[in-house]
């Protein structure tokens, strides 16, 4: 019986927060003609176009402003990581092996790489998943979301002068065992204008 009721009672909210266009009250729908309900299906048309082009400008612009600090990046902006035989938790198994793979860290930008590992080391049992880096200029920070308040993170420290010169360094936190290489991209020569970028391979 009480299953009974809390199902009623459920079905009466869903009921009740049912979604109309604009944000329309249900008992105010139901009382517009067909005609104004069309109006109203238009205009929220219109404001999520809207919406959906502001995002697609906006994507745009931060790709144009990546594009250009990597390819004239002033100090302590762009660092490039390589990161080989680390493990991968995925909060099943804390023991998946992680292909080889690189990843680019700008401050105060969000990036993403795509790493592929293997469940408990059999390349049988292959998986992908894709993390978000962020650089505060010091700290490298990879997640498995963009959620700022997700805390399945890992992360990397080193000082400018550490980057500069190129550095390993081990993981901490939750996702990720192991370690990383990491170099400083940045042009040495700024005060010569013919010089181009010198990026280290580790």
């Amino acid at each position: 019986m009480i299953k009974k009721i809390s199902l009623i009672i459920g079905c009466v909210i869903l009921a009740s927060c049912t979604m109309h266009p604009l944000g329309i009250a249900d008992d105010t729908w139901q009382a517009m003609t067909p005609e104004q309900q069309a109006q109203a299906y238009q205009k929220q048309a219109d404001i999520d176009a809207k919406e959906r082009a502001s995002q697609q400008a906006q994507a745009a612009a931060e790709k144009q402003q990546i594009a250009e600090i990597k390819a004239n990046p002033k100090y302590g902006q762009y660092v490039q990581c390589i990161v080989e035989g680390a493990k991968y938790n995925d909060f099943i198994d804390g023991s998946n092996t992680v292909q080889p793979f690189n990843f680019d860290a700008i401050s105060n930008k969000t990036l993403n790489t795509n790493i592929t590992y293997y469940r408990n080391g059999d390349k049988f049992f292959e998986e992908h998943k894709q993390l978000f880096v962020s650089f505060d200029g010091q700290q490298i920070t990879l997640c498995d979301s963009d959620n700022q308040f997700n805390n399945k993170c890992s992360t990397l420290n080193a000082t400018s002068k550490q980057y500069s010169k190129g550095v390993k360094l081990k993981f901490s936190g939750s996702i990720l065992n192991g370690f990383a290489k990491c170099d400083m991209v940045y042009d040495r020569h700024s005060n010569n204008s013919q010089n181009k970028n010198i990026v280290i391979n580790l």
